[in-house]
Parts: C-alpha cells; structure tokens; sequence
C-alpha cells in the first residue's frame, strides 16, 4: 500500500501503517487517550510523515493522592 496522505477520525484504534513507506501527510482527529501515549505511539508510527496535523481530546494524566496521617 503506497498510501501519500492518511486521514482518520473517531476513537484511537491501533491502524498498522507500517507498509506504507510513501505516507508524507497525515491528517488525524481522535479522542480516547493520553498525550503522552499518542505523542510516543505517533512518533514510532508515522515515521516518513513530514506533515502532521493532530487534533483530539486526551484524556487528563492519572494523579496518585496520598493522604497523610
């Protein structure tokens, strides 16, 4: 698959773009995970993409409380 541009919406869901060697744009509108988790999956992915347009709503980073005695 010689795929130019890639183009999703919706849910984040694992999509194997590793055959496509050509992909140089990539346009991506998600929810449904952390900004950590998709700035390190994007990053090891979407490794020939020289244009990247991400918008989503990340879920908040998990805070531990500790209650002190």
């Amino acid at each position: 698959m010689n795929l130019e541009t890639f183009e999703y919406r919706g849910v984040a869901v694992p999509i194997d773009l590793s055959k496509s060697s050509e992909l140089e744009c990539a346009n991506i509108w998600y929810y449904g995970d952390t900004l950590e988790h998709t700035i390190t999956v994007l990053a090891n992915v979407l490794i020939n993409v020289q244009h990247l347009t991400l918008d989503t709503a990340c879920e908040p980073p998990k805070v531990r409380s500790y209650t002190i005695l």
